[in-house]
């Protein structure tokens, strides 16, 4: 009878812990959910602050679709690590946005309605040695008639995943572009009569803000205005300068970039270097207690971008200190 109660008792107690063990990894489970540790060389599954600052501020719940065949694996296994990251990106994204972003995983087979509407969102198809079309691209859109698309995911464009995700949920998820007002001393917006298009910091900043372009003499920032971006002031007036000031003093986010030196300033005419390469902004800057010296330059010779010199009539290829090829475990953002 008392090894009958053993028994039972044992019998009992080793119930107990396996409800006990499952209900802890239950637990565990729902609280580190959202908790995901990433251990990656580059930290490829962090998102970064701005990306933060993007999902927190969305006004209205956005869709995204991402059409990937369900065979890719096997007829692209080239694509398998890249397409298993974006969709652990996605569902980063989809934990951070707290139930803003709606993330749905669609198979599309061969002409079905789902293939159809993944063209129909601008989804690429993507063709593997000749055989069946596949998909591995991303639709996102509002609740009104807005909507984007990554058409297909490149694994050249591997290292910009982020960037590309985030600029896609910005576009759909904010009512209307941030106002940036700049001051563009160096020609960022191009030269028409010179044939010289608008620098490519300029068109990708336009995807992000509506930008306001401003010369002269300036007594007020647009009402709207969120960001003052001054690029190679020169000569600016005292007018130009106290309304820059106020701005600052109020708060205003403000970027200011000046060069002893700017090799890429535009002239006057095509052809015709600038007479005064120099910029600055020595009243505001000691106002503002901001030093800034010109003998100075700062390099690194770990980042440093690679490019070819003559040299005693040799082209060698050398490293140029004050340009910076930064990839993401160098740009110290993380």
């Amino acid at each position: 009878m008392a090894s009958l109660d053993r028994n039972r008792r044992t019998l009992i107690g080793t119930v107990l812990a396996i409800v006990l063990f499952l209900a802890l990894n239950s637990l565990v489970a729902d609280l580190w959910r959202s908790k995901r540790l990433d251990l990656t060389e580059a930290r490829l599954f962090t998102l970064s602050e701005g990306t933060r600052t993007v999902l927190a501020g969305l006004d209205e719940p956005i869709r995204l679709r991402l059409f990937i065949s369900q065979d890719l694996v096997e007829r692209a296994p080239q694509l398998a690590a890249y397409a298993a990251r974006v969709q652990e990106m996605l569902q980063a994204y989809a934990r951070m946005s707290e139930n803003k972003l709606l993330l749905e995983i669609v198979h599309p087979q061969p002409f079905s309605d789902d293939e159809d509407q993944a063209v129909g969102l601008g989804v690429n198809q993507i063709t593997v040695g000749g055989s069946q079309p596949i998909f591995f691209g991303l639709a996102a859109t509002n609740s009104t008639d807005g909507k984007g698309a990554i058409p297909v995911f490149s694994p050249e464009r591997e290292t910009h995943l982020e960037y590309d995700l985030t600029r896609l949920v910005a576009e759909l998820g904010q009512r209307g572009k941030g106002r940036l007002v700049l001051y563009d001393g160096i020609g960022l917006a191009g030269n028409p009569m010179a044939r010289a298009p608008a620098q490519q910091v300029l068109q990708q900043m336009r995807q992000f803000f509506e930008i306001t372009t401003i010369y002269g003499d300036v007594d007020e920032l647009p009402a709207d205005a969120r960001v003052l971006m001054i690029v190679h002031p020169q000569q600016l007036s005292a007018r130009t300068r106290f309304t820059i000031d106020q701005w600052v003093m109020n708060g205003g986010a403000t970027l200011v970039f000046v060069d002893p030196h700017a090799e890429t300033q535009l002239g006057p005419q095509p052809g015709v270097p600038a007479q005064d390469p120099a910029s600055d902004l020595p009243e505001l800057f000691k106002a503002w207690g901001i030093g800034f010296d010109v003998t100075r330059a700062v390099g690194d010779p770990v980042y440093a971008l690679r490019s070819q010199r003559m040299i005693g009539r040799r082209e060698i290829e050398v490293s140029t200190y004050p340009w910076l090829a930064l990839p993401r475990q160098g740009a110290g953002c993380r």
